[in-house]
């Protein structure tokens, strides 16, 4: 009788051991999933704050291929630089 007892004890012992286990590999996981997810979260605003930097920096850009596109400043600099002039009326070349 104290052989049946004994093997019921250890199969409780293994139990509760079994269930320790599976509780800390759950405390365990929980964790993990939670830094895991707030890592995300850190790598999500970082890309958000890469992407405004992005639309800013392009916008300026716009702004800058505008003013070197400038009709009025492509003269002055070919007039300035190069010397070049807009054709007189008898310098045309027909065909």
């Amino acid at each position: 009788m104290s052989g049946e007892s004994n093997d019921n004890e250890n199969v409780r012992t293994w139990a509760y051991g079994l269930l320790a286990g599976l509780l800390f590999l759950e405390l365990f996981l929980f964790v993990w999933c939670r830094s895991q997810c707030t890592q995300r979260g850190y790598e999500v605003t970082a890309a958000q704050i890469q992407t405004e930097n992005l639309l800013g920096k392009q916008e300026e850009l716009k702004v800058k291929l505008e003013h070197l596109k400038n009709p009025d400043r492509i003269s002055k600099i070919a007039k300035e630089r190069f010397g070049l002039a807009h054709p007189g009326p008898n310098q045309l070349m027909r065909p």
